[in-house]
């Protein structure tokens, strides 16, 4: 799909009228990498992250009004496979562009350059980083303060248990110095 044929106009209505837009446009013009799909799934787990709620259908909404702006495909998930938007843009340029910080959208990067992939099937619902030699771990990307693009990266076992996961937030609770 060519850039210029998205429908800039209807980008911007979603931003003036759609909460989720707004916080979504923020965060992808956040990013450094671009994706080849994005999951609702992942979608709400990215905006909860930052203390924001909002229903499953209000998100495929907007995932399906973008698909009406020609920045993707929406993919109803169907055997077992979540429901997604396969994009046809550079989601960074996109956020960027929805926000006013530039002119244009570029087209998505292609599958064989250095991106981010939003889908989550190979990890359980975790943000992969990069894979690690050992097969049996990986790394986890997690914004710890996105307004300052400051993350925090994790390796953790592929089957990490819940009560290690809670001996690690135990751990992480530990670290704020109380005395500010």
């Amino acid at each position: 799909m060519p850039v210029n044929e998205i429908d800039l106009t209807l980008i911007r209505s979603l931003l003036r009228t759609q909460p989720v837009a707004k916080l979504c446009f923020e965060y992808w013009a956040s990013r450094t990498n671009s994706a080849t799909e994005t999951t609702v799934d992942k979608l709400q787990q990215i905006l909860a992250r930052n203390g924001n709620s909002f229903s499953r259908n209000e998100v495929i909404r907007f995932l399906k009004d973008l698909e009406s702006a020609k920045c993707g495909t929406f993919i109803s998930g169907r055997h077992g496979n979540s429901s997604r938007i396969a994009w046809d843009v550079n989601i960074v340029t996109l956020g960027q562009t929805a926000l006013g910080q530039r002119e244009t959208v570029e087209d998505r990067v292609l599958p064989d350059e250095d991106e981010e992939d939003d889908s989550l099937a190979a990890t359980n619902g975790k943000e992969p980083v990069e894979p690690v030699a050992d097969n049996n771990q990986f790394k986890v990307l997690f914004p710890l303060r996105p307004e300052e693009n400051f993350s925090v990266t994790l390796t953790v076992p592929r089957n990490i248990t819940q009560k290690e996961a809670k001996r690690l937030a135990d751990y992480v609770m530990t670290l704020p110095d109380e005395s500010k």
